[in-house]
C-alpha cells in the first residue's frame, strides 16, 4: 500500500517537471472546454473477472478508482495501449509492479509474478508486460495527467463483475 502512495504522489509531483505538458493542460484550462476522452485500451487479460475491493483498515474519505481483476484461465498480463514502461519494480511482498505512459496517461498494473519488460521499453496494444499466477488479483490504476480516473471507462472488453464467493486479499 506503500508502495501505491508512493506511486501517486511520484505522479503528481513528475508533471511539475515537464514543459511541454504543462503546456498541453495550461490550454485546456484556459479554453475551459472539456477535452473528449480519446482513450481506448485492449483487455489486459483474458477472461477477466472482476475482484472484490479490498477491505479497508481506514478511509481517506476518497474513494480510489482501482480496478481489481483475476483470470482462471489466463496468465499473461498484456499492454492496453501503445506506451513506454516508466517503471518496473518490486513491490517488496513478492509481486511486480509495472508503470507505462501514453501521452499524458499513465497506466499503473501491480501484482504480477514476473515482469517480461524493462524501463524505457516500448509497448504496443497485447505485448505482453508480464505473469501473473492464475487466480491471483491485478490490480490497475489510470491516471490522466494529475487525474485518477475509472480505467473501467477506458478498457474495451468485457470483465464480469465480481462473484460473492471470491475472497479478497
Amino acid at each position: 500500500m506503500k508502495t501505491l502512495y508512493f506511486f501517486v504522489a511520484s505522479m503528481l509531483l513528475a508533471p511539475l517537471f515537464s514543459d511541454a505538458q504543462e503546456v498541453i493542460h495550461t490550454k485546456r484550462r484556459r479554453t475551459g472546454k472539456p477535452v473528449k476522452d480519446s482513450l481506448q485500451m485492449s483487455c489486459l487479460l483474458n477472461d477477466a473477472v472482476e475482484a472484490p475491493p479490498k477491505k479497508k483498515a481506514y478511509d481517506l474519505g476518497v474513494e480510489q478508482p482501482l480496478l481489481r481483476i483475476s483470470s482462471t484461465t489466463d496468465s499473461l498480463v498484456k499492454a492496453g495501449l501503445n506506451g513506454v514502461v516508466s517503471i518496473v519494480q518490486s513491490d517488496g511482498k513478492g509481486k511486480m509492479e509495472i508503470v507505462y505512459y501514453f501521452r499524458d496517461y499513465y497506466v499503473w498494473v501491480s501484482g504480477l509474478t514476473k515482469a517480461n519488460v524493462v524501463k524505457n521499453q516500448k509497448v504496443q496494444p497485447n505485448d505482453v508486460l508480464g505473469i501473473l499466477k492464475p487466480g491471483d488479483i491485478l490490480e490497475v490504476l489510470v491516471t490522466d495527467y494529475q487525474t485518477e480516473v475509472d480505467p473501467r471507462k477506458y478498457i474495451q472488453c468485457v470483465i464480469q463483475p465480481p462473484t460473492t464467493t471470491q475472497a479478497t486479499k
